[in-house]
């Protein structure tokens, strides 16, 4: 619940332009505040998840460089 997000960005990018290490650290933040509200029903833990993906969701509209695919696939929990 202490979690302060990194982003959001609305371009992600891996390659000459890396910004995509902040949107790992979101995804897992979100995954595991996810966890611990299934195993404690502490609605904070709901909430900070639900922020997280939120922000993401409503700001990201694009992701370019080398290997998006395998960023993705990898960093999108």
């Amino acid at each position: 619940m202490q979690y302060t997000m990194q982003g959001p960005y609305p371009i992600l990018c891996r390659g000459s332009c890396s910004n995509y290490t902040t949107f790992a650290s979101d995804a897992r933040a979100a995954y595991q505040n996810a966890l611990m509200w299934y195993i404690t029903r502490d609605q904070g833990h709901w909430n900070k998840s639900a922020e997280i993906l939120n922000a993401w969701g409503s700001s990201l509209q694009d992701i370019i460089g080398t290997d998006t695919s395998l960023l993705v696939g990898l960093d999108g929990d």
